[in-house]
């Protein structure tokens, strides 16, 4: 037990591809009558105050990784100082995806829902190719890297994310409100 298989991942990459199905069936949306709610009020405001937390938490899994990078760089194990970059710069350019989306929030672009659906795929992607950068650099099993603890929390964030992104799509206050 506690230990993940290649199928562990096949089943999480199948319902969290069984979640963006639904939410992109769902997705039909009626014309713009433009009337309705609109601005950052309701569950909207909830939305974007998490958004602009985001960065900060992404910024805040390196900052606990510190002390493992500092070990890790200590070590003799070869190609560990790549796969330090390779994991620091992989979460540093999401972050930097994250303030361009909660730039594309606050100026109320159009694109923004698209934006976020991106992000949510992003964020499940993210950490699975984190797993399997730092395998296949460290040359070390993937069930040595990963547990079931890690798999949920990527599953639960991903659905989780996903009852937000389906928010973002249907509601009427989001479809009034970013419309520039």
């Amino acid at each position: 037990m506690g230990s993940l298989s290649i199928w562990h991942l096949a089943i999480l990459v199948v319902v969290l591809g069984l979640v963006v199905v639904a939410i992109m069936t769902s997705a039909r949306r009626a014309p713009n009558s433009g009337v309705g709610p609109s601005g950052f009020g309701g569950w909207l405001l909830l939305l974007a105050i998490g958004q602009s937390l985001a960065p900060l938490r992404t910024l805040s899994v390196l900052a606990q990784s510190a002390d493992g990078y500092r070990a890790l760089q200590d070590s003799s194990i070869p190609n560990a100082t790549l796969a330090i970059y390779a994991e620091v710069g992989l979460f540093i350019g999401f972050a930097a995806f994250q303030v361009f989306i909660i730039i594309s929030m606050y100026r109320k672009r159009h694109f923004f829902p698209r934006l976020f659906f991106y992000q949510w795929i992003s964020g499940i992607c993210v950490p699975i190719a984190d797993w399997m950068l730092t395998s296949v650099l460290l040359h070390i099993p993937l069930n040595s890297l990963v547990t079931a603890r890690d798999v949920a929390g990527v599953l639960g964030a991903g659905l989780l994310g996903g009852i937000w992104v389906w928010y973002v799509v249907r509601s009427v206050r989001v479809r009034n409100t970013f419309t520039t």
